[in-house]
């Protein structure tokens, strides 16, 4: 659970949520924990690698998808 919660702290201080003062307060146990420094690191290059990681699905799953919706009772009955 506390690891959970340090996680979730962490990540929102990676992504500018939440107060400033939690985001100082964040900086300042990591300035004095050297492993939970390195977790932070850790996720902080994680969350850095995702813009990078490819978004858009691949043609034949998007034409399934319209062709599953077109064929689903849904689409008939509108």
């Amino acid at each position: 659970m506390k690891q959970t919660l340090l996680n979730n702290l962490f990540l929102r201080t990676i992504y500018r949520e939440g107060s400033q003062l939690k985001h100082r307060a964040t900086e300042r146990i990591i300035s004095e924990d050297y492993r939970l420094r390195e977790e932070f690191m850790e996720l902080r290059a994680a969350a850095e690698a995702l813009p990078q990681l490819r978004m858009s699905p691949p043609d034949s799953a998007i034409q399934a998808i319209i062709g599953y919706s077109l064929r689903s009772p849904m689409a008939v009955q509108a």
